[in-house]
């Protein structure tokens, strides 16, 4: 298991002294620390370099975060993996997740959770998910029946990322922040039961003729009979998306 001091961590922003402030924090937890002040440099760097995570601001002069992101998954769908920090709301979470970022947090940021989401990000999907939640009446349920992934994806009522899951509902949809339990039957699939817990990122409240209605889960645990089976599936076979828009 990789722990924060194993880890090389390249911090960009174009605002020095922010950018010397994020970094001091993980060299204070004994992390590698490598910086750049904008997407360009970043991705010398990551040439050059074995980088294990990216902390990006998203507006910058010489290749915003955005590109960075583009850049990194055009030529790695997982590694390495990239967590957002922003002032402004240049991208949406939706699109921020579905193209691969795995984490997005507002400035000013809550130093412990920022060391928190880069240390489980390079974690493998059996430490990352081993563990459940702590459940109260509060949760949000969801279950269904499904012929496959592929079908499912099709008809957008679920697809997978790397991190989570987008999933339709027709009624109720949870807030952002919820906690949500998901057990999927699948019944013509190699998995036949994708049960689990994760938190919601995003909501879609309404639906349209290119998305429907549903909301973004990030995965926190998966259980079952089925769930090294999934991992395998996830490790083989990696998708850009951390969690999917659709």
């Amino acid at each position: 298991m990789k722990e924060i001091k194993d880890l090389t961590i390249l911090v960009v922003d174009d605002e020095p002294d922010l950018g010397e402030l994020v970094a001091f924090e993980f060299e204070l937890v004994g992390a590698n620390v490598l910086s750049a002040s904008n997407g360009k440099g970043a991705l010398e760097l990551v040439q050059n370099n074995s980088i294990d995570v990216v902390v990006s601001d998203i507006r910058m002069p010489g290749g915003d975060g955005v590109e960075l992101l583009e850049n990194l998954r055009a030529k790695d769908p997982k590694s390495p993996t990239l967590v957002f920090m922003t002032g402004f709301a240049d991208i949406t979470l939706e699109d921020a997740y579905d193209k691969g970022a795995v984490a997005m947090f507002g400035k000013p940021f809550n130093r412990n959770e920022l060391i928190d989401t880069v240390r489980v990000s390079v974690l493998d999907y059996s430490e990352r998910w081993g563990s459940e939640l702590t459940k109260d009446e509060s949760v949000f349920k969801v279950e269904a029946k499904l012929p496959n992934f592929a079908d499912a994806k099709t008809s957008q009522k679920l697809s997978l990322g790397s991190g989570g899951l987008f999933i339709s509902v027709e009624d109720k949809v949870p807030a952002v922040s919820d906690v949500v339990h998901f057990k999927i039957d699948l019944e013509n699939d190699s998995i036949a039961c994708l049960e689990g817990d994760g938190v919601v990122r995003w909501v879609r409240r309404q639906g349209d003729s290119k998305f429907q209605k549903g909301f973004g889960l990030e995965i926190k645990n998966v259980v079952g009979a089925d769930r090294d089976k999934f991992f395998d599936i996830l490790a083989k076979e990696p998708t850009v998306a951390f969690i999917p828009k659709s």
